[in-house]
């Protein structure tokens, strides 16, 4: 029978309940960024078909809010509106991506390097 353990047990000197609240926080912060990525996927202007079904309702929405003040000024704001919304998309992708971030050579060491030594005992 395999029995797998923490891949990261062996290496750091921390007791099992933080090395849980440890693994809990990245969970946490990956979950966060891939949430925060897909939010600003389905604003930016990478989709094709955001402009009908997501950017043009919010950019018609923030128009309407800005016409309650200022009337003319709608359609303006439907364009600002529209902009903004592509901007926003790409900056919560770029935070998204900061927060799940990409592997480097210390995660694999940590995670990865010490599951495999043991599957192969």
């Amino acid at each position: 029978m395999l029995c797998v353990r923490a891949p990261f047990d062996s290496h750091l000197p921390l007791p099992h309940s933080a090395q849980t609240v440890w693994l809990l926080v990245a969970w946490k912060r990956k979950l966060q960024g891939s949430v925060l990525g897909f939010i600003g996927f389905m604003l930016s202007p990478l989709s094709w078909w955001n402009d009908a079904f997501v950017n043009l309702p919010l950019a018609v929405g923030f128009g309407w809010l800005v016409a309650l003040i200022y009337r003319p000024a709608f359609e303006g704001a439907v364009i600002a509106g529209y902009w903004l919304t592509n901007v926003l998309g790409l900056v919560l992708m770029h935070k998204g991506y900061k927060q799940v971030g990409p592997l480097t050579q210390a995660d694999l060491d940590r995670t990865i390097l010490p599951l495999v030594t043991r599957l192969e005992k």
